[in-house]
Order: C-alpha cells, then sequence, then structure tokens
C-alpha cells in the first residue's frame, strides 16, 4: 500500500521538499503569477517567491495561515478553497488537498479553477493509498478536470511533485491524431523508465539490507513506479484502443506524411480551434492568415514532402555512383602496385544470424578490391550448428579468414574483445554480422592511410539494406569530423582505428553493452585529432527483425547506458556533474553547472518598439540566468513611443541604452555594443526575438565556457514553430543559407536530426554567444559589411584561429525575422562576402556533404544537373555588379 509524505510540511521543516518544486516549476513551467490551494503555512509560497515568482496561497484552516508568520501572512489567506479567485492565474497548484472534500465541493473548486487559470498542476493520493481519506482512481480525476475544460497534459512530467501528480491544462478535447502522437512518445518513456527503474532497483538491492529497504522512501517510490509502469505498459499494448490509436496512426502517416502539405493543414486545423476556444474568434482568424502564409506551409504546398523526395532521388544516386565491374578490375590493379600497404583487420562478432544474411557479409569481404585484410571472428553461436558449418567452411577455403569458436557467449563486448586478440593488423574495421560492406570500402581506406600515415580514425557515409538485401535506403551522409555531434549521435559507427589506440582504451567494455561502438568511438578521439571522413556510402546496415538499424528501441536496455557512456566522455574531457537525459525519444541532452559569469546581451535597434519590447520583456521575464545585462544600441530612433519606452527601461539597472547616431551598419553596431559592455561573455541578439524557456542564457553560455568553443548558436523557429536557423552552411543558395530552414522539430533526414548538437562553420549573428576574451583575439566584426554576412566571416576567423563554432538545440527563442531591418542583402555585402568566402565555397563545407545539393535550404540528396555551388556564387555576385550599373551613383554602394 502506498504512503503519502507530509502534504504540507511546516515552512520550516520542509523547505527542502518545496525548494525542488519550485525550482521545477521556475524551469519547466516559467508562470508569472501562482496561487496554491490547500497552502498550509505558506512553504511552497515561499519557496515560489523566493525564485521570482509572485506567489499567493489559499487555505481553509485559518490556524494554518496565521502560523506562517507576518512576512509570509501578506501573500496567503484562509477562505474556502471554492470561494473565487481574486482575478487571473498563469498556474494553480493543487497538491494532495481535493480528495478530502466531497465530490459536490470538488466540483465547486474546479469551476472555479476554470474561471481564474488555465493550468493546474495536481496530485491526489494514488488508488493503492492506505489513507483515512478516499483515493480516487485517475480516470475520475481526468474525467472531472475534462467536464470544466481541462485535460491531462501527457507530455509533461510531473513526477517531481511525487509519482502520482499531473499537470491539467485548458484546451480544446484533444483528438485521436493527439492521442496517438502523446502515447507513442509515453510508451517510449515508459519502456525507457522501466529499464531505468529496474536498473535502480539492482542497485539498490545490491548495496542495502532488503529489510531496510522496504521502509526506505525511495525504494517505496521506485518500486510503486515500476509497478505502476509495467502494469501500464502490458496493458496498453493489449488494449482495443490502443489498437485502433495504431490503425490511425498508420493512416495517418499515409494520408498526410510529416512534412506534407495535408500535415501541416492538420496541424493548422488542430491548433486553429485550440486558439478558437482559448482566445475567441480574433485569434482564430489571425491564426490561419498567419498560418497560411508560414513557410513551411508555403513550401509543402503543392510539392512532395522532404522525405518522399529523398526516397525517389536515392535509388539514382545508387546507380550513378556504384562501381562498374571495370572500375573495381582497376582498383585491384592499382591496389596490388601500392609499395606499402597497410593490413586492417575487421572485428566481427557472431551470434547466430540467418545462415544466408551471414554468407552475404563474407562474400563482401571477399568482393573487397584491397586485399591486404583478415577477418577476425569470434564465433558464439552454440545452439544453431549450422553457423559454425559455414564459417569453418569459409575458413578453410581463405586464410585470410580467422575463426575463433568460442565456449559461451560472452555478449557483444566480450565477443568483440575475443575477435580483437585475434587481429594482427595495424588498423581494425568494426563489422557486425548481419551488414554489407560496398567492394571498394577498403580500397578507399587504405588510399587514405597511405596519403596520411597519421591518420587514427577513418568514418565513411552509410545507408540501410532491407532484411532481404533487396533495397538500400535510408542514407546517412556525414559531416567531417564534429565533436560536439557525437554527443547526439553516434555517426562513427562501424569506422576504422588505428588497433594501437583501440587497446590503449581497453577495447570494448562490457559496461556499455549495447551502445559500446559510441563508448570506443569518444574514448579513442578523446585521444587523436587526426580523423578523416570518407564522403562515400561504404557500409550498408541490415534492417533486420530487432537490431538497431531495423527499429529504434530494439534494444531498450541501452538507454540508460547511453546516458552514462556521454556522461562519462564529458566528465573524461573536464566538466563536472554532468547530467544526461533524453527529453524526447531518441535525443539527448547534457548539462552541467555553469560559472555565472557576466552576459552582456547587446542588441542594436531603431524604433519598432513592439518587437524590441517583447524580446526585452521576454528576456526580463524568462531568464533564469543570474547575472545578465542588456545593451541596447540605439541607432536613432525617432518615434515617441520608443522614447517613451527608452525613458521606462532608464531605472532598470540591468538595461543600458547605447546612442548610435550614424548610418546603419550591423557590424559597427555590435562593435559598439561590445565596447560598452561590461561582461564576461558577449550575446550578440537581434531586437525581434522572443524567449522560449528559462534555462535559454545558461544553455548557450554552458557551451561558449569551453575553452575549444569560440562561437554558440541557438535553434530559432518562425511563429508557426518551423525552423528559421539551426546552423549556417556555406555555399548554400550562393554564400550561405540556413539548413534545415523550414524543418520541424524532431524531423530527421539524409543528414541528420535538426535536434542534435552539432558543430557548423557559422551560426546566425541573430543569436551568437562568445567570450569577451575570444572577441578580442580574434577580433571583432567587420565593419566592412553592412549588413550580412558579417557574422558568418567572424566565425570562420574563430575556426581559422583554432576555435570550433557549435550549435545547441536546446537553447529555443522565436524569431520574427526580417521585421526590423527586412530582409534586403546590400549589394557591398554581396561582393565583400564574394572575396571572403569563395574559397571555402569551392572546397566545400566541411562540416556538410557534398553528396547533398547546396542549391535548397532542406537536406537533400545531390541531383546530377543541378548547377554548382561555385558557378552559383559567381552568377550571384555577377548580378549584383550588372544591377549595379544601371543605378545612378548616389544609389550605389
Amino acid at each position: 500500500m502506498t504512503s503519502l509524505p507530509d502534504e504540507q510540511p511546516s515552512a520550516q521543516s520542509g523547505t527542502g521538499y518545496f525548494e525542488r518544486i519550485a525550482a521545477e516549476i521556475r524551469s519547466k513551467i516559467a508562470p508569472e503569477r501562482v496561487m496554491d490551494l490547500g497552502c498550509g503555512a505558506g512553504a511552497l509560497v515561499k519557496e515560489l517567491r523566493a525564485v521570482g515568482i509572485e506567489a499567493y496561497g489559499l487555505d481553509p484552516d485559518s490556524e494554518k495561515v496565521l502560523a506562517a508568520g507576518a512576512v509570509l501572512q501578506n501573500y496567503l489567506h484562509s477562505a474556502p478553497l471554492s470561494s473565487p479567485l481574486d482575478g487571473k492565474y498563469d498556474l494553480v497548484t493543487c497538491l494532495n488537498v481535493l480528495h478530502r472534500l466531497p465530490e459536490e465541493t470538488i466540483e465547486e473548486v474546479l469551476s472555479v479553477l476554470a474561471a481564474g487559470t488555465g493550468d493546474v498542476l495536481f496530485a491526489a493520493p494514488p488508488p493503492d493509498y492506505a489513507g483515512a481519506e478516499p483515493a480516487f482512481p485517475p480516470d475520475y480525476w481526468a474525467t472531472v478536470f475534462a467536464k470544466h475544460g481541462f485535460f491531462h497534459d501527457l507530455d509533461f512530467d510531473a513526477s517531481f511533485i511525487a509519482p502520482w501528480a499531473f499537470r491539467f491544462r485548458k484546451r480544446s478535447a484533444p483528438t485521436l491524431l493527439d492521442a496517438v502522437e502523446a502515447y507513442e512518445r509515453g510508451l517510449w518513456s515508459l519502456r525507457r523508465e522501466n529499464v531505468q527503474l529496474k536498473d535502480t532497483l539492482r542497485e539498490t538491492e545490491r548495496s542495502r539490507d532488503l529489510a531496510l529497504a522496504e521502509n526506505d522512501p525511495l525504494m517505496q517510490t521506485l518500486t510503486y513506479r515500476l509497478k505502476q509502469w509495467e502494469t501500464t505498459w502490458a496493458d496498453l499494448e493489449q488494449s482495443a484502443g490502443w489498437k485502433l490509436l495504431s490503425a490511425v496512426r498508420k493512416f495517418r502517416l499515409r494520408f498526410a506524411p510529416p512534412g506534407s502539405r495535408r500535415a501541416e493543414l492538420l496541424r493548422l486545423v488542430r491548433d486553429g480551434f485550440g486558439t478558437l476556444g482559448r482566445d475567441g474568434m480574433g485569434a482564430f482568424f489571425r491564426h490561419w492568415w498567419n498560418g497560411l502564409r508560414s513557410p513551411s506551409l508555403r513550401f509543402a504546398a503543392g510539392q512532395k514532402t522532404i522525405e518522399q523526395r529523398n526516397a525517389e532521388a536515392y535509388p539514382g544516386f545508387v546507380e550513378r555512383t556504384v562501381l562498374s565491374t571495370g572500375q573495381l578490375d582497376e582498383q585491384r590493379a592499382e591496389a596490388a602496385s601500392w609499395d606499402w600497404r597497410p593490413l586492417i583487420s575487421f572485428i566481427t562478432p557472431v551470434y547466430q544470424p540467418p545462415v544466408n544474411v551471414l554468407e552475404a557479409l563474407l562474400e563482401s569481404v571477399l568482393a573487397q578490391t584491397y586485399d591486404r585484410w583478415e577477418l577476425c571472428i569470434a564465433d558464439a553461436s552454440l545452439q544453431t550448428p549450422e553457423t559454425r558449418k559455414l564459417l569453418q567452411s569459409y575458413a578453410s577455403r581463405d586464410d585470410r579468414i580467422r575463426l575463433q569458436l568460442l565456449e559461451a557467449n560472452l555478449g557483444i563486448c566480450g565477443n568483440s574483445n575475443a575477435a580483437l586478440r585475434m587481429a594482427s593488423g595495424e588498423y581494425i574495421a568494426i563489422l557486425d554480422h548481419d551488414d554489407l560492406l560496398a567492394p571498394d570500402m577498403l580500397f578507399e581506406v587504405a588510399r587514405r592511410i597511405r596519403k596520411n600515415p597519421a591518420v587514427d580514425v577513418i568514418y565513411f557515409d552509410e545507408d540501410k539494406l532491407s532484411a532481404d538485401g533487396t533495397e538500400r535506403r535510408e542514407p546517412f551522409f556525414k559531416p567531417d569530423f564534429a565533436p560536439e555531434m557525437l554527443i547526439s549521435a553516434n555517426y562513427l559507427t562501424h569506422a576504422v582505428y588505428r588497433k594501437r589506440l583501440v587497446e590503449d582504451t581497453g577495447g570494448f567494455d562490457p559496461a556499455f553493452e549495447g551502445c559500446q561502438d559510441w563508448d570506443l568511438a569518444f574514448k579513442v578521439t578523446e585521444r587523436t585529432e587526426h580523423i578523416i571522413h570518407i564522403p562515400r556510402v561504404l557500409y550498408h546496415w541490415r534492417q533486420v527483425s530487432g537490431s538497431t538499424a531495423g527499429e529504434f528501441g530494439a534494444k531498450g536496455y541501452v538507454f540508460e547506458r547511453q546516458l552514462r557512456c556521454v556522461r562519462g566522455h564529458l566528465e573524461r574531457l573536464g566538466m563536472k556533474n554532468v547530467q544526461t537525459s533524453f527529453p524526447f525519444p531518441g535525443f539527448l541532452r547534457a548539462t552541467w553547472p555553469v560559472p555565472g559569469r557576466k552576459v552582456s546581451i547587446i542588441i542594436p535597434t531603431k524604433d519598432k518598439v513592439a518587437f524590441l519590447k517583447r524580446t526585452i520583456d521576454s528576456i526580463l521575464k524568462k531568464t533564469d540566468y543570474p547575472d545578465f545585462e542588456i545593451v541596447i544600441v540605439d541607432n536613432g530612433s525617432r518615434q515617441r513611443n520608443t522614447l517613451k519606452y527608452f525613458a521606462k527601461l532608464q531605472d532598470n539597472h540591468q538595461v543600458k541604452i547605447v546612442d548610435y547616431n550614424e548610418k546603419f551598419n550591423f557590424s559597427r553596431a555590435n562593435n559598439i555594443g561590445a565596447a560598452h559592455a561590461s561582461g564576461d561573455l558577449f550575446l550578440f541578439l537581434n531586437n525581434d526575438m522572443k524567449i522560449l524557456h528559462a534555462d535559454w542564457l545558461e544553455e548557450l553560455v554552458r557551451w561558449a565556457e569551453r575553452p575549444e568553443i569560440g562561437i554558440v548558436g541557438a535553434k530559432l523557429l518562425y511563429p508557426d514553430d518551423s525552423i528559421q536557423h539551426a546552423g549556417v552552411i556555406v555555399g548554400m543558395e550562393g554564400h550561405a543559407s540556413h539548413v534545415f530552414w523550414g524543418y520541424r522539430e524532431r524531423q530527421s533526414g539524409p543528414f541528420g536530426s535538426v535536434d542534435w548538437y552539432r558543430n557548423f562553420t557559422a551560426v546566425t549573428g541573430a543569436c551568437m554567444l562568445i567570450r569577451r576574451d575570444t572577441f578580442e583575439e580574434i577580433g571583432s566584426f567587420s565593419e566592412r559589411y553592412v549588413l550580412a554576412f558579417s557574422d558568418i566571416e567572424l566565425c570562420k576567423r574563430a575556426i581559422d584561429n583554432g576555435y570550433r563554432v557549435v550549435y545547441t538545440p536546446f537553447a529555443r527563442l522565436y524569431h520574427f525575422e526580417g521585421k526590423s531591418r527586412g530582409d534586403h542583402i546590400p549589394s557591398i555585402d554581396i561582393r565583400v562576402g564574394y572575396d571572403d568566402l569563395m574559397a571555402l565555397v569551392e572546397s566545400g563545407d566541411p562540416f556538410y556533404n557534398p553528396n547533398l545539393s547546396y542549391i535548397e535550404r532542406k537536406p537533400l540528396i545531390l541531383s546530377p544537373d543541378e548547377e554548382d555551388r561555385v558557378a552559383r556564387l559567381r552568377r550571384v555576385a555577377a548580378r549584383v555588379r550588372v544591377d549595379e550599373l544601371t543605378l545612378p551613383p548616389e544609389k550605389q554602394n
């Protein structure tokens, strides 16, 4: 039976509990005004006010309210819980109080809440609660809240309050499509949490006496949640409702695939009716007008989705890039003539694969055009004699195939280490027992080794192979080595490593079984900078049942180990107290404390005060970071409302206004702001932004504080939640452009996901963080530029000075792009940018892939007839020069 903690301990004795709740509310919800129903002596109100939230409390017990003390009593009052609220509240907390009321009174309280708020954090005892008051089942609370327009937010985890806590929000009733998406996210989280809880319980059982653990509150909570999740998981999978939702999902994916015009229209309809119910008819029409003009819908209108275009383009790409028999013969002859031919050892653990699949793998190794290799196989297929018979047959035919028959299955790591001990090559190549190699894989690798004998790691592009081996699909075109991107995804996967470095790491670590390749990639790349990427698809992952290539989550036990793997890597690099998590399925986030040095937020502006005010207000209200100033660089504002707003800001010690009464130059405005800034870090920010979450600035600082990082950029979204900026590719659409433009969050493609940490050549100056000392070292913004490309040139200069440029997807802002200055690019910027960037455009941006198109801002497979990126840039520059000849001299830049 479940027992509850003290619902409302005194402000003195229970502050730790309520401190945590207040901090989580501030971080995850960021309300401005909160009412705590059943506040008792005001412990939660006190802690909410301590973190800057305007909080009040109401409790029917006047003695508890009086016990709060004189200071706190100003914010508490005693009255029945069904009393009307004194105005509107962003959030009402209602923690373990409603269940004590008669059902008719519960209805009255919820009517009051419906009139005063749209957001409720709620907790009540679970059904197995052994207490004096009744314990209603969760479906009771879901139903009674729904009657008053509140629906359970399935995406919000309220377990920081209690395992049985929920968040109810006022909105239109969720549709079947909403339920499908929410259930899928929830089920993935259940599966992951189930694994984590089992691991935690095992650790607890090993480290504590079980008799004592039975009475331990942590143990009780973990046991309760594990039982709850396992029961929920089993019930959902077998329920008729889940089967119906699965069928609806499949129909939806066929009818309106992600990114399609139909999908955008469905989203517009769903959100529109939610706006109508919440904000009225005017907001409804504004929503539709803005939505129909949104970039994502314009792009989707009348066009195939990005996924469809890439799926249709890939067979043609394969046909163009597969080598002919004659070309393969030429490679064999060339390889045979080399004076130095490094030995490369394949490391292949085998455990009961289908015999035909294993045979295809062996044949793909034998077909290599570079023949100085050895295949080291450690076979643990104890129950499948046909597997061993096949391996023995091949080993007897070719002495380069070295076979060890294991007496027990040692797991992926143990079997791999057995194969590693057999290897005699200078380099090892990791090869799974069910995958295939391109015939020129080793030739391309050996050619790079001969050209760069110091190279320690070589990796290449890859794709997936259907289970029957007949279809290649879902290519992954990778960038050159990007250390921060490796935190999000093991894109090295089955790379080729110098054997000595692998042995130095200790080989494959059983503690990371299932993500051992990722752990190895971290440990090797921590030891070397000699890493080469081959932009050719040389490895084919077979999508067989139970493989990671076949379905995400096939190896559910791996999730917690992945988190530990990334955490260990960052701690070895010097970060302290690292925390790792999966905010969404498959998307990893890493955080660690920051010193909290002062940040100067530098914002150039001129009039259009509504945009500036929205930016400033959102910074001041939604930023948790403790130490920052705002430096407004005013380029001659004249409008009365602007000057009135500036006068009001003069009273805010965090805001400084600097006059810049010259002809506008974006670079000079930022440089003047930096000259007047007092912070240790400079955040250059456009004036048409809106902050979306409280830890945005801390997230940027977290990466900028690392000494090897020069500049950090954020994820910027249009108001319709499509991507405006997630990194810059030099040479895209001319000089440079934003990759992933128009994508949705958590959308992926042949260049991976928009929600990965990434390294880029540049990020936009619309939101760019740099340390003061780095800014002074590499030089300020080049004032040769008027408006565009100076941010790219600054990033390029940072890289030239040995720094990295990083994009983090977890600092998210709305960007109302072009609202202040428009999107015209001065011709002088086009000319100067041409001179500064042409060499990089010619060589290709190292953080993009030459197999992807530079013509569009979404990652698309290269078309054989598209315009070359160098030719395109020359054409753009030439057109500007021609246009200038037609202008009168006073209008030429």
